[in-house]
């Protein structure tokens, strides 16, 4: 699950909508590179607060660059 496809997924444009549903500062999403994995953690999450557009667990989606 990348930055870029939870993005799209959820249909946001900037990084700043996708800190404040992961809750986390801007900064913190700044970091996150547009096609390498998210961390783990906010995997999880997101399919938590989206299983309907995630599912319900990170290792069903494809692992960047596949």
């Amino acid at each position: 699950m990348t930055k870029r496809n939870v993005r799209s997924a959820l249909g946001f444009t900037k990084d700043v909508q996708l800190a404040a549903f992961f809750r986390v500062g801007k900064t913190a999403v700044c970091q996150w590179d547009e096609d390498e994995l998210i961390p783990v953690g906010k995997q999880w999450m997101a399919c938590s607060l989206r299983p309907d557009l995630f599912g319900t667990d990170p290792e069903e989606h494809e692992v960047a660059g596949s």
